[in-house]
């Protein structure tokens, strides 16, 4: 049967596949056009990436056109997609591979080639990056903060009133004497015969502390309170107890010991203890130390007299507990006759005992304390004129072993081991300190010469003795043979008149700051050197300083004393300077 289609005109099949006209099939027609009912919307443009880890980045081999994104990203530079934690970041050219990158080529987005920041301002040389050593003689912007040379030491957070007072002569960083759960800065000002302290905190915090804010009086205007200064636990309570010499006191040289700070007000010693009252020339309390140092729990505190003898010099070891009273507590002659107060052990030597002596060693001037690995402790006290070796070259001597409770000990007439200097009047042993610089758990023992000659005449060394407790158990050792120095580089600038252990930039390795108070750096008058750990058997000079400030004003002997520690709870110790011929004196946080 024929059958006639009447009204079905003929459809074009390929205007169904593009009914919009714009060249684009469609969907239906295995096409790709996004819109097939708008001419304007043709094939996909958008390109997408699969975001595995969902971090934002997508795979960068998962690239796809696609009309509408969906759960794709638009973003496919991706450095891992299976590791949310993996994707491009701010990347700075680093030429010179000193870990600072070029601002001058600027960042780019990417996942290796660069370093993480920027400040750079001279990505040719490694030695110019942000936080560099600035050397403050060369005209060059090492730390690339914009100006060349800046190496000042910045303002004081304190300083001294009156005349000639030289506050910042001595202090410590130690236990929390106020009770704010930080440690507290205590500084002597001898010429008062006074301390002052400050709470913990505060000094970080840009407060300005002067002699007006004294907190603790010596017993006598005079007295040289505060020329030595100690903490320890005297009563056996577990509370801090701050010591401090008083080696000019009329008659008995007492030393006084402070209770905690007051918040205001002014307090005398809570109590103290005299001197030998027949004893004409001492000077006992010009070092103070207090440690445990047979390891029963209770510390001792260790007094030096230099003048003792006339001048042969000494050290009285005082135990503890002591009574916990006020006032006058007894005479160090009383503990030394009668072991039932507790017991006074004197450390001295005959100086006639030497081949050829000398009447004025002066034993004691510096005394400190250096830790075995066996757990023991020794004493260090330094003889700066004495001629053991050379005529005086001076001498340290460690001291350890069952000490007794009561009487003397010769130290010319037993085996206790120590380090003899080599150059006369070079002040060895000026300053000793001790801390674990190698991380090998043991003890290294700092002595200073300011005028032993090293790189130059009168330059001035630093002599490091590792694991000093062994060294010298029962043998000497000469200075020449010590292993690591640092060395000063200028005649008479007296490098190592200060010097503390810390660990300064807060990487858990001690570091090393020495004063040079009479280094002319154009600035002015005094400067202070670290030297980061860890430190194995090598000489490092001036000139190898890791970080550096100078005074800013002219005879100012910054670095003249040095202290470090704890003042504030972010990581890194501070490190404290005095530079008591600013002015009236002053000290200086050093950052």
């Amino acid at each position: 049967m024929l059958v006639l289609l009447i009204g079905c005109p003929w459809v074009d099949r390929d205007d169904l596949r593009d009914r919009d006209g714009d060249g684009f099939a469609a969907a239906a027609y295995a096409g790709d056009d996004c819109d097939d009912g708008d001419a304007a919307v043709g094939a996909p443009t958008l390109m997408t990436y699969l975001d595995a880890d969902a971090d934002g980045f997508g795979d960068p081999g998962s690239g796809a056109l696609v009309c509408v994104q969906g759960e794709r990203v638009l973003d496919g530079s991706d450095c891992d997609d299976a590791n949310a934690g993996s994707f491009p970041v701010e990347l700075w050219p680093d030429d010179d591979g000193d870990g600072a990158g070029s601002d001058a080529l600027g960042p780019s987005l990417g996942c290796e080639g660069g370093t993480w920041g920027g400040g750079d301002c001279d990505d040719d040389n490694p030695l110019i990056r942000p936080g560099a050593f600035e050397d403050c003689f060369d005209g060059i912007d090492q730390d690339c903060d914009g100006a060349s040379d800046d190496c000042g030491a910045g303002a004081p957070i304190g300083r001294g009133v009156g005349t000639g007072t030289q506050f910042g002569q001595a202090g410590i960083i130690g236990a929390d004497l106020d009770g704010d759960g930080l440690g507290d800065l205590v500084i002597g000002v001898p010429t008062l015969g006074a301390l002052v302290g400050l709470g913990g905190g505060a000094a970080t915090s840009g407060i300005e502390l002067t002699q007006d804010d004294i907190l603790l009086n010596g017993q006598a205007f005079g007295s040289l309170g505060g020329t030595s200064l100690g903490l320890g636990d005297l009563f056996g309570d577990d509370s801090q107890v701050l010591v401090s010499g008083a080696p000019a006191a009329d008659g008995a040289t007492p030393i006084l010991a402070f209770l905690p700070l007051p918040a205001t007000g002014v307090r005398s010693p809570t109590f103290w203890m005299d001197g030998q009252g027949e004893e004409p020339y001492s000077a006992l309390g010009t070092s103070v130390v207090v440690g445990d140092i047979d390891d029963d729990g209770s510390p001792e505190v260790i007094a030096g007299d230099p003048n003792e003898g006339y001048y042969c010099g000494g050290a009285y070891v005082i135990r503890t507990p002591l009574p916990n009273t006020v006032g006058n507590i007894g005479s160090v002659d009383d503990y030394y006759n009668d072991g039932s107060l507790g017991g006074v052990v004197r450390l001295g030597a005959s100086c006639s005992d030497y081949a050829d002596p000398v009447t004025s060693e002066r034993l004691g001037s510096t005394v400190a304390l250096v830790a075995a690995p066996d757990g023991t402790t020794r004493i260090v006290l330094a003889a700066p004129t004495s001629n053991r070796r050379v005529e005086d070259a001076g001498h340290v001597i460690l001291v350890g072993g069952d000490l007794g409770d009561i009487g003397t000990i010769n130290l010319s007439a037993t085996d206790n081991g120590g380090v003899a200097g080599l150059d006369g009047g070079a002040g060895f042993g000026q300053r000793l300190v001790s801390g674990d610089l190698d991380g090998d758990g043991a003890e290294e023992l700092l002595i200073s010469a300011p005028a032993a000659t090293g790189d130059v005449a009168d330059g001035g060394m630093v002599y490091i003795l590792f694991d000093a407790a062994d060294a010298t158990d029962g043998a000497w050792v000469n200075a020449e043979s010590v292993a690591l120095t640092l060395r000063g580089n200028t005649s008479d600038a007296r490098f190592g008149a200060g010097l503390a252990v810390l660990d300064q930039d807060g990487d858990g390795r001690a570091d090393v700051a020495v004063g040079v108070p009479q280094l002319a750096t154009g600035l002015g008058n005094g400067a202070v050197a670290l030297f980061y750990g860890p430190f194995a058997a090598q000489t490092r000079s001036l000139a190898d300083a890791d970080r550096f400030w100078a005074a800013e004003v002219g005879r100012a002997d910054l670095g003249e004393w040095l202290t470090g520690g704890a003042l504030d709870d972010v990581a890194g110790d501070e490190l404290i300077a005095g530079a008591p011929g600013e002015g009236n004196g002053a000290i200086y946080l050093l950052r």
